[in-house]
């Protein structure tokens, strides 16, 4: 016979499957019933289901198990042995144990998941992102300074090469260039170099290294060499002073300094005679330095006062060289010679030096024209400018100083200052 839960064949007297361990009570069956569900069948709970190894009746689609987290069909109810079905997620009822041979229900052989723990980011870690992403935007702002700096031609001050209080500025190369204007790049061994008062250009060339052989280490133009300064080169004259009264006449500051004015003794001697002379003249006439032909000079007249050593000059040539009589001269001792030699302010806006030399005599000495060169020198640093050379014949017309021998070095003198 077969049990009428489960289908499984016994032995005849038995009183309970020996498959599923339900009675066999009421009129045992004679054919093998119908394969149902396990949990159909017998509304056995979860847990037991899986226990039941039902086999597949032939014709008969085997149903698939039951999803343990849907609702379950309230099974067939054979009779009142039936246990309740299962509810998911909820406590499971005890199924109706009919004795001891009962089987005990198996637990789930799922283990429950663990929830684990976040992980929490390191200190250290946020820190070292955190330091990053700032590094990495001051890397990108300097890097768009830099593309605005270089597009609109700028530069930076401590780029800037200052200018030397006594030598020209040296503009950079690439921020001075037009690219319209200037279509081909520069010289690379060539620099510009603009005069420190908007005068002309010059060019300086380069070392091998690429830069200003007279830049210093720092990217700043050294400052040039410093000239001996006015008392310096006075040490380097043999000059004595003998200043007298009679050649004073008035106030002669560095603004009212324009010329330098030659001239010629006419007479031999050495430069005190000539002082002498003049002193027992009483016309009061002096030029501020007399030189010697052994380049010995006596200055008889300070720097910054007025001596008249040019007399009149041509009339209209106070307009003529740019002067004025501002009254500064107190035109003592000055007699007028003529309406065509009316203008006499070249006295009050130059300084006259006599040279020792009879026109006519032959050369000047070495001796007086390096002394000469040395006077003027003196001059410009006294001033702080170079005053203009002339003499005294370019003042009054049909004068015979300097002497023709003379006019070679006056050119030099012109030019470049010095008497060679």
């Amino acid at each position: 016979m077969f049990c009428r839960f489960c289908g499984s064949e016994q032995r005849d007297g038995a009183r309970f499957c020996s498959n599923c361990g339900r009675p066999l009570e009421g009129e045992p069956s004679q054919a093998r019933p119908q394969q149902a569900s396990c949990q159909e069948s017998v509304g056995m709970p979860r847990q037991d289901v899986r226990d039941c190894r039902l086999p597949a009746i032939s014709g008969q689609q085997q149903p698939a198990p039951q999803q343990p987290d849907q609702q379950q069909p309230t099974p067939r109810q054979p009779d009142q042995h039936q246990a309740a079905p299962r509810q998911p997620d909820q406590q499971q009822p005890t199924s109706q144990q009919p004795d001891q041979h009962q089987a005990a229900p198996q637990q789930p052989d799922h283990q429950p998941v663990t929830s684990r723990p976040i992980p929490q980011k390191s200190g250290r870690g946020l820190m070292v992102a955190t330091v990053a992403l700032v590094v990495l935007a001051l890397a990108s702002i300097v890097t768009l300074a830099g593309v605005l700096t270089n597009g609109f031609g700028l530069r930076s001050p401590a780029e800037k090469v200052p200018a030397s209080a006594d030598g020209p500025s040296e503009p950079d190369p690439e921020t001075d260039s037009d690219p319209e204007t200037d279509p081909a790049p520069p010289d690379p061994t060539i620099e510009r170099n603009e005069d420190h008062q908007g005068g002309g250009t010059s060019d300086a060339p380069l070392d091998p290294t690429g830069t200003d052989a007279s830049t210093s280490s720092r990217g700043e133009k050294p400052e040039e060499p410093r000239g001996p300064t006015a008392d310096e080169l006075r040490a380097q004259l043999d000059i004595v002073e003998d200043y007298r009264a009679e050649f004073d006449h008035g106030p002669k500051g560095a603004e009212h300094q324009r010329y330098i004015v030659l001239h010629d003794t006419e007479g031999e001697g050495n430069p005190e005679s000539v002082v002498s002379w003049w002193a027992t003249s009483g016309n009061l006439v002096a030029a501020h330095f007399v030189v010697g032909k052994d380049g010995h000079i006596v200055q008889c007249v300070p720097l910054d006062r007025i001596a008249h050593h040019a007399g009149y000059g041509d009339t209209g040539h106070n307009e003529a060289f740019g002067i004025a009589e501002d009254g500064r001269d107190d035109m003592a001792g000055a007699t007028p010679i003529g309406s065509s030699f009316a203008d006499y302010g070249m006295n009050a806006w130059s300084v006259g030096i006599e040279l020792v030399h009879v026109g006519g005599s032959g050369d000047y000495p070495p001796e007086q024209l390096e002394a000469l060169d040395r006077l003027v020198a003196y001059i410009d640093a006294y001033y702080g400018f170079e005053s203009e050379i002339t003499d005294h014949k370019a003042w009054r017309s049909g004068n015979s100083d300097t002497s023709p021998e003379f006019a070679g070095y006056l050119a030099n003198y012109q030019d470049h200052r010095t008497h060679d």
